[in-house]
């Protein structure tokens, strides 16, 4: 999802909203930081956000393939422009949900390398968001997070040169991974 009209059918559809404010405006401040190839796997739009410093209101929140970004604009005396704050997928340590039942909400917690803050969510949808912010996350981690092998094409193809001489592997399935390695 990479346009306005994709992630609000999105949130509109999971009910990730609160009918209380326009979130479109917060959407199209985080759309316009998305990198080339990036895309949105997971919306909702929150009536408030909190960091330990700052409440944050009429906001929105995106998980995409790389970055946690969100969106808000302040409220109360501290008076500042909206805003777009990004954090790499890969520093998400923990997710942690909360309910406050006397208020009708759910809190959804991010700890990130350096900070942490919190989006609050309709009571009724906590625990499904929580279980798709999770999902997306294992998602859009990235291929260091997941373990996936940074050896250059020459260490592999070494490897498999010592296969051979092994006699592990024969001439011709030696030539075709050196042919894939290579890109040739």
């Amino acid at each position: 999802m990479r346009s306005i009209s994709e992630v609000s059918n999105y949130i509109n559809s999971k009910g990730y909203y609160d009918k209380s404010f326009d979130y479109a405006p917060a959407l199209s401040r985080i759309i316009e930081t998305l990198k080339d190839g990036e895309e949105i796997i997971f919306a909702c739009a929150s009536s408030s956000i909190q960091d330990p410093i700052y409440a944050y209101k009429k906001g929105a929140l995106v998980i995409t393939n790389e970055r946690l970004i969100y969106s808000a604009k302040t409220n109360g005396m501290f008076i500042r422009e909206p805003f777009v704050k990004a954090v790499s997928t890969d520093f998400v340590s923990d997710i942690t949900k909360t309910d406050q039942k006397n208020y009708g909400v759910g809190c959804i917690e991010f700890d990130c390398r350096n900070e942490r803050f919190g989006c609050f969510v309709m009571l009724n949808r906590a625990d499904e968001m929580y279980a798709d912010i999770n999902n997306a996350l294992d998602n859009s981690k990235s291929k260091y997070a997941r373990g996936v092998s940074t050896t250059s094409a020459a260490d592999e193809l070494k490897k498999f040169k010592e296969l051979l001489d092994m006699g592990a592997i024969s001439q011709e399935e030696f030539d075709a991974k050196k042919k894939q390695l290579l890109g040739l």
